[in-house]
Formats: C-alpha cells, structure tokens, sequence
C-alpha cells in the first residue's frame, strides 16, 4: 500500500482537487475504486480540517474508501479501498502526505518509520484497491495484496515483475505487498 499511495504521489504533485464536493460524490467516487461486488456496502470515510477521520457512509463488508484526491500531492481523480482493520496505516500515510508535501520527503518519513519499527501494520492478505488518473475516465485500477513482512522465500514469488503471475514487492518489509499483473 506504501508504494500505492506514493506512487500516485511522485507521477504528479497536483494538489487537492479544485471544487469542494458533497459527501455524496465524494460517495460514489471513491467506491469506484472498490470490486463492483463490494461497493454498495462499503464504509466511506473523509477526514475534517483537524484530521478527524469522519465516516461519511457506514458499512457491512469490512471494507472502506476513500476519495485520495484531496490529500496533498495526489492525482485529481484518486479513489482508493482497502479493509477497515488498515485504516491505521492508512492515516499513518495521509500524515506523511500533510507533512512531506512531496513524494521524496513522504518516502523518507516512510522509511524512517519503518526503519524504527514504527510503522502501522496492514492486515495480512488484505486487498489495496484504487483507481488513479487525471481524471475518472483515464483512470487506472491498480490492485495489490498485503502480506506485511514476507519474502520471496516464504512466498515463493518472484521479487520482479512478470506479464504472466503476481510477484512480490517490497519484500521483507511492513509494506511487502503481492502485485497483481494487468492492476
């Protein structure tokens, strides 16, 4: 999830999106980036001016989004979900983004924590959905799994990428995820 999120941050440093948006289209927008089977009871969640996470919508299959465009740094259309156990380390990560305001200084506050064991653990095989691009029509779905601290070995996947199977990146670390090929 690491590299999801600051991976949308290095393509552009685009700012927060230019209009205010109901709570409504914050709603359908960041389910978009949720299965299709699973957004109508998804949980939707926003942060107020504080940093307050607000739950704008609540839900009954464990999984939650959220409308990232608004963080600092990101795409002007980025929709992502993941389980609610990892909102922990979701808002560990938009702390980084208020903070850093751009991608290499987020990536060196990500690798402070890890480096001091500080980092918020994801729930092991949970799924990172999102969906990311200029706008929704250009936007791409990038999907991975979390399996915090497992490497090649223990997985038996490969660390690079291949156009036929998953592979594991960040290997080893709390950020280790499977990569999803074509996501």
């Amino acid at each position: 999830m690491k590299r999801m999120m600051l991976a949308a941050m290095m393509v552009a440093l685009t700012g927060s999106s230019s209009y205010a948006q109901t709570d409504q289209e914050m709603i359908d927008r960041s389910v978009l980036a949720a299965p299709a089977n699973a957004r109508a009871a998804a949980a939707v969640v926003k942060w107020d001016a504080d940093g307050k996470r607000v739950e704008i919508r609540p839900g009954t299959n464990g999984m939650v989004c959220w409308d990232q465009s608004v963080w600092p740094g990101n795409r002007p259309f980025s929709a992502h979900c993941t389980s609610v156990g990892n909102l922990p380390r979701v808002e560990q990560n938009r702390e980084f983004f208020y903070k850093a305001k751009e991608a290499k200084a987020a990536e060196a506050l990500v690798q402070e924590a890890e480096k001091a064991g500080m980092r918020k653990l994801p729930e092991f095989g949970s799924g990172n959905y999102g969906l990311v691009g200029n706008d929704q029509a250009s936007a791409r779905p990038h999907v991975t799994i979390a399996v915090p601290f497992a490497t090649t070995e223990t997985l038996k996947l490969p660390a690079k990428a291949t156009p036929t199977g998953a592979w594991i990146m960040n290997a080893g670390t709390s950020g280790a995820h499977i990569m999803i090929p074509g996501h």
